[in-house]
C-alpha cells in the first residue's frame, strides 16, 4: 500500500495462493498459481527466502500447475538466468519434499538394526548403502564443509549459477529437426 506497486516476496501472496487452491478444490476447478517469484533485484538471500516460500506453498497447496518456476526477480520486471538456474535446484528440492517419506518394512530397517546391533554402525551396511541414493543430492547447492568450500574458491550461489548458465550455453548443440518440420516453422517465422 505504500507505493501500490506488486509484491510477490510478501507472506500474503503465499496465503493468496493457498485460498485460492482450497477454492479451486472446493468448486472442482484446475487452479495454477506463481512459482519461485521474488521482489529481489539479484540472486541474493531475499531472492532465495521469497522463491522458496512461494514455490513450496504453490506446490504443497494443492496447485495444479505452477507458473514462473524458474528466474523471476523483482515481480516479474527482471528474468535473471542466474536465478533460473538456483530456482531449479530449489524445484529439485520441492519435488523431492513432496514425496515424502516412505515407511514400511524395508524402510524402517528392523532387521537391520537388529542385524548390526547396539555397538555397530551402519554407514557400510549393505542396507545404508542401498538406501543413501533416495537422499536429495544438489546438483548446485555447496554441502562440502567451510575449508572445502573456502579450497574451491568461496563462491557464493549467484557466482557458481552464472559459471553453470554460461557453461550450459557454451555446450549447448541444437537439435537437428527434420526438414519439413524445419521448413514449415521457417515459412511461418518469415511470414510473421
Amino acid at each position: 500500500m505504500k507505493n501500490l506497486g506488486l509484491t510477490l516476496g510478501a507472506p500474503e501472496c503465499a496465503l493468496i495462493c493457498v485460498g485460492t487452491a482450497q477454492m479451486a478444490r472446493f468448486y472442482g476447478f484446475p487452479c495454477r498459481s506463481g512459482g519461485a517469484i521474488s521482489d529481489a533485484k539479484v540472486v541474493d538471500a531475499q531472492a532465495g527466502a521469497e522463491s522458496m516460500m512461494n514455490l513450496l506453498t504453490s506446490a504443497i497447496s494443492g496447485t495444479n500447475y505452477i507458473l514462473h518456476a524458474c528466474g523471476i526477480l523483482e515481480s516479474y520486471m527482471v528474468s535473471s538466468l542466474e536465478k533460473f538456474v538456483v530456482d531449479e535446484e530449489n524445484c529439485g528440492i520441492v519435488k523431492h519434499l513432496r514425496k515424502g517419506i516412505r515407511v514400511d518394512k524395508d524402510t524402517l530397517a528392523f532387521d537391520t538394526m537388529k542385524q548390526v546391533g547396539p555397538q555397530g554402525e551402519f554407514v557400510t551396511h549393505s542396507h545404508t548403502l542401498t538406501h543413501y541414493r533416495s537422499l536429495y543430492n544438489p546438483r548446485l547447492f555447496d554441502r562440502s564443509a567451510y575449508l572445502k568450500w573456502q579450497e574451491n574458491g568461496s563462491e557464493d550461489i549467484a557466482v557458481t549459477a552464472n559459471k553453470e548458465w554460461k557453461k550450459r550455453v557454451a555446450s549447448y548443440v541444437q537439435p537437428e529437426l527434420p526438414k519439413d518440420i524445419y521448413k514449415a516453422l521457417k515459412s511461418y517465422v518469415d511470414s510473421i
